[in-house]
This record gives C-alpha cells, structure tokens and sequence, in this order.
C-alpha cells in the first residue's frame, strides 16, 4: 500500500482558485465520502463561535464537551456521495484534505490509483459492516468505529461461529485503521 507523500497539515488549505486541487476534489471525492458518512471520524467539532443555520435544521445528532460542540457522523447532509450543504459546510469540513487527494492534486498520485485505493478501502468497510450485521449491530446511523467498539463490547454469544466472526472484525478494523492512517489521515487528524 502505497503513503502519500508530503501530506498537508489539516490547517494548509489549498485555495479555493488552485485548479489542481479543484480538478482533484471534482474527479475524487464523488467516489468516496469516507470523511461524511462516519468511518474516517466519529464526530466533527465545530469553532467555538461556529453555527451552521444547514446543519442546525437536519437532523444532526450534537455532543457537547469540554472542547465545544460537535456533531456526530455519519454526517445529515451527506447525500449519497455529496454533501447537501458544501457551500456553507462547517470550518472543519473545509479545512480536511485527505491524504489520497493531496497526493492527487500534487500530481504524487494518478487519479486512476487514488480510486483504486478509495475502492479497495470501500470493500474493506463492507466487510466489517458485513461481520457487524451477522453479530446483530447492522447500520445504525453512527459511525463505524462506534458501532464496532458497541459490538465488542456488547459481546455475549459466545458460539464458536460468534467469536470466530469477532476475532476477524478485530482483525480487520486493525487493517482498516492502519489503511485510513496511510492513505487519508493527516498528521493532525484523529480517529474517534
């Protein structure tokens, strides 16, 4: 599995009239979502002066904390592949770049490869989301990594086929986690 090289810091966004990274964001982000729909981050925390009147009005699940408020993922406006509110998205949401489009939009990566790597990181999250639904957690509007923390935790069979089925969940969100550092993850980006 190949890194991107030279990922930007999360807070070095490309201007918005860079064409390389528009082009990128146009012809790679369609295909992914995986920063919206709650299996790169479990929540996504808003300034401390942030209101997002969009997001207000869906049906966004918030927590609050020490650090501020934050909405819970997969994210209300995400629509299949796109997001319902871009052009008034939250300040995180504009600042994330993910590892696999700064490599594209550098020219580090083609676009065909970035894909393939988008694809392979998409059949890894069906397979996880296959073994939740067999362990009795199908989708449930919350994010992979909460969903799979609930799932283990919450272990009570005990079958031979049940622990099988859990020792490879463990095994494979290892994989995905390991994948998502590499490949989309930026040095100040953090998997909750």
């Amino acid at each position: 599995m190949a890194q991107p090289a030279n990922k930007p810091p999360l807070g070095d966004s490309p201007p918005e009239s860079n064409e390389a990274w528009s082009q990128a964001i146009r012809d790679l982000c369609p295909g992914c979502g995986l920063c919206c729909n709650g299996v790169l981050f479990a929540t996504v925390r808003l300034g401390a002066e942030e209101v997002i009147p969009a997001l207000e009005s869906l049906n966004t699940r918030w927590e609050s904390s020490p650090d501020g408020k934050a909405f819970l993922q997969p994210c209300p406006a995400f629509r299949g592949q796109h997001c319902a509110i871009y052009s008034e998205r939250p300040l995180k949401c504009r600042e994330f770049h993910c590892g696999l489009l700064a490599a594209v939009a550098q020219g580090q990566m083609t676009l065909a490869r970035a894909q393939a790597e988008i694809r392979e990181t998409q059949r890894q999250v069906a397979r996880i989301e296959a073994w939740l639904a067999q362990l009795g957690h199908p989708g449930s509007g919350q994010s992979l990594s909460r969903r799979c923390r609930q799932c283990l935790a919450a272990a009570h069979d005990n079958s031979d086929e049940a622990v099988e089925i859990r020792a490879e969940l463990m095994l494979a969100v290892r994989a995905l986690v390991q994948r998502l550092s590499s490949l989309f993850y930026n040095d100040t980006d953090k998997y909750t």
